[in-house]
């Protein structure tokens, strides 16, 4: 939902606290980066995507290419973030727009690639494991999706 907000540079929701200005939109995202995103790109590149490559079998294809990828994502949003975080106001609407198109492709791609690819070549005890790692890691992070005033 951020991802198209910041696309948009408004929310389509008639009746969200999204704010128009700019200025504010970017506050907004570095506050859901700070809460939201940054612990679960960690939980990911130290929780779950190293089970994955423990897991990686003979004959399958590897995760490695994979979990690149989306690590570089990683990477690109943070300079993004730290990018924002220095300078706010110039070139801001830009910045956010193509902020929120990375995160929607990276969104994409753990979709219909990652979570597809768990789904089908893990083990009924491999995916046990992993929600058990996504139910901890979800009992100890802050309240997923709220922000002040929304």
């Amino acid at each position: 939902m951020i991802a198209q907000r910041l696309i948009l540079g408004r929310s389509t929701n008639p009746r969200s606290p999204w704010p128009l200005d700019v200025h504010s939109q970017a506050g907004r995202l570095l506050q859901f980066f700070e809460k939201e995103l940054q612990p679960l790109f960690k939980f990911e590149e130290f929780e779950l995507f190293p089970r994955l490559l423990e897991w990686s079998t003979a004959g399958a294809v590897p995760w490695q290419p994979l979990l690149q990828d989306l690590r570089h994502d990683h990477m690109v949003m943070r300079a993004m973030i730290d990018e924002l975080s220095i300078e706010r106001d110039e070139g801001a609407p830009d910045r956010l727009r193509t902020f929120g198109a990375q995160l929607r492709a990276h969104i994409h791609v753990e979709e219909r690639e990652l979570f597809q690819r768990i789904q089908k070549e893990c083990s009924n005890e491999q995916l046990a494991t992993v929600m058990q790692l996504v139910s901890d890691y979800a009992d100890t992070a802050e309240p997923s999706c709220v922000l002040e005033n929304d």
